[in-house]
């Protein structure tokens, strides 16, 4: 499908997930789905926001939770590539529990990505986003390329000595190990 076919547009309201696969789309398109609805953007230069006040944004998310900021954040391309950008007060949790604070941003690879916004209550909102990737990247080039070696960095002696000071409750294998002081560094 060619890109200047698929324009902009509001997701059907049968659209439940994204986790089982999207819509026939170029590649570099992007869908983003929550509870009240969803949007897709081809690859182009555009923001797209999501939040709490429906009338605002594109996709809206947590609807009825006055704790989700009203734009709690954008979805932006540049043409290329997708970012996420947190502008909410809380932050917003990626795969892996890592969290995207207030005022940072983030790549979105290829692929399903859902995100949640936990606000009190201990209630959390779901935003899935799904970056439709090539077909060749997809199926072969990946599976087949070169294995990626991770990143290391050198330390020296001194940064050894207090790493390992820092957590040797950790390297004990205590049962709830916390970092040591920077006293009890300094002192050991």
């Amino acid at each position: 499908m060619a890109i200047k076919e698929f324009v902009p547009q509001v997701l059907p309201g049968s659209m439940r997930s994204l986790a089982s696969g999207v819509p026939p789309a170029p590649p570099g398109t992007i869908f983003a789905l929550a509870a009240d609805g969803g949007f897709a953007v081809p690859p182009r230069k555009f923001t797209l926001h999501f939040g709490r006040d429906r009338d605002d944004v594109h996709v809206p998310v947590g609807v009825n939770d006055p704790y989700v900021s009203r734009v709690h954040g954008v979805l932006v391309c540049d043409g290329h590539e997708w970012w996420i950008r947190n502008n909410g007060r809380l932050p917003i949790q990626l795969p892996g529990d890592a969290l995207l604070l207030s005022g940072h941003e983030l790549l979105i690879e290829p692929g399903y990505t859902p995100l949640f916004i936990g606000s009190a209550k201990r209630r959390s909102h779901l935003l899935e986003v799904h970056v439709v990737g090539s077909r060749a990247t997809d199926a072969d080039g990946e599976q087949h390329s070169r294995t990626k070696a991770p990143d290391v960095y050198e330390l020296s002696l001194v940064e050894r000595l207090v790493l390992t000071a820092l957590a040797q409750r950790y390297l004990r294998q205590e049962r709830y190990p916390q970092p040591v002081s920077w006293n009890q560094v300094a002192d050991d």
